[in-house]
This record gives structure tokens, C-alpha cells and sequence, in this order.
């Protein structure tokens, strides 16, 4: 059985693939689908290591739809790296080590999310993301509204997002936006007179 292994990078990466005659073949590549398909497509089965990593699992379901069985491995995992120095690292180096690694089986398998874990993983990173913009921004609008002299009250129950439309306490209207904005722009005129 064939075996190989590929180093991942974002952009560009190494293959390294060993044949059942034992022929190497070396070869850097995009990391794109048409690339992969490229090299993999029509090979003979074989068993294909890649290191854990944004790209990896992608990488690894588009090369289980081409009929290859891959292996994602830890990369913290020191042995899976043999006897490479640490002194002089390229990817060549890297690829051979992990080629080496899938024949000898020398490597730790990392957990793999199925679609639906996936799905769940990128939806609650993207709510943690929103979530933390928005706080930030909340946070500006409180320090630049504290700068003109003003503050923007806390509402009762935590609704930050609807304090936010507060832009601070303009005597008679304190609940309406525009008073309150041109109120801010009367206080900026001021400011700059001062000076």
C-alpha cells in the first residue's frame, strides 16, 4: 500500500508520497481542492498523514472523497517527529518526518468533529466574536460620550445593547436620540472655542 504524508500551510503545501516500489515523489502544491485532486485523483489507495491545523480537516475530507484513508495527528506529539533537528526545520524536513512517521505508525490521532460539531464550533465562534465587538463598541461610545462630560446611564435588566441608543442625560429630553445628539454637537463646539 501506498503511504504519504502532506505539510500544510496556508497557502502552499509540501506532499510527500512513497510507492509500493518505494519511489519517492516529492512535490509542492497550492493548497486548493483542484490542486489536491490533481495529485490524488486516480492514485492507488493509500494511507495519508497530515498534522492538526486550520486546514487539515477540509484537506482530509476532500482526500476521503478521492478514496484515501487519512490520518490527522497531534502535532505536539514529539515522537511523530523521530530524529529531525529542531536546529534546521524546512518543509522537505517536516514532510519527511511525517512520512516516516505514517509507515512506521509512529503518531497520536487527534479527535476529529463530525459536520454537525463543526457546524455548532463555528457558530458559537462567531457569537463569541460578535458578542466582544460589540462590547468594545459599547465601551468607545461610553468613553467618547464620557469625554464630552456626559454619561450614558445603565438601564435596569442589563440591556446594554438599548443603553446604547442612551447617549447621555440632556435636561427635558432625556429620552429622545436627536435632542441628545445635538446636544453632543452644541457640547464639540464649545470645546473647540476653548482651545
Amino acid at each position: 500500500m501506498e503511504y504519504g504524508a502532506i505539510d500544510l500551510h496556508k497557502k502552499e503545501s509540501q506532499i510527500r508520497i512513497v510507492t509500493e516500489s518505494g519511489e519517492i515523489i516529492d512535490q509542492r502544491i497550492l493548497t486548493t481542492r483542484d490542486r489536491f485532486t490533481h495529485v490524488f485523483w486516480g492514485r492507488p489507495r493509500m494511507r495519508i498523514l497530515i498534522e492538526a491545523s486550520t486546514e487539515s480537516e477540509w484537506v482530509a475530507q476532500h482526500l476521503e472523497e478521492l478514496g484515501h484513508e487519512v490520518v490527522i495527528a497531534d502535532p505536539n506529539y514529539s515522537a511523530m517527529y523521530g530524529h529531525r533537528s529542531r536546529r534546521i526545520k524546512t518543509d522537505r524536513r517536516d514532510v519527511a518526518a511525517l512520512t516516516e512517521a505514517c509507515h512506521q505508525g509512529t503518531y497520536r490521532l487527534t479527535h476529529r468533529r463530525s459536520a454537525r460539531q463543526h457546524e455548532v464550533q463555528c457558530r458559537l465562534n462567531v457569537r463569541k466574536e460578535i458578542t466582544q465587538a460589540r462590547t468594545r463598541a459599547i465601551s468607545v461610545a461610553r468613553a467618547i460620550t464620557r469625554s464630552a462630560g456626559l454619561r450614558i446611564p445603565e438601564r435596569q435588566g442589563g440591556d446594554v445593547c438599548h443603553a446604547s441608543l442612551w447617549t447621555g442625560t440632556v435636561p427635558g429630553d432625556e429620552g429622545d436620540p436627536v435632542a441628545v445628539a445635538q446636544h453632543h454637537r452644541r457640547v464639540r463646539r464649545r470645546a473647540r472655542r476653548r482651545r
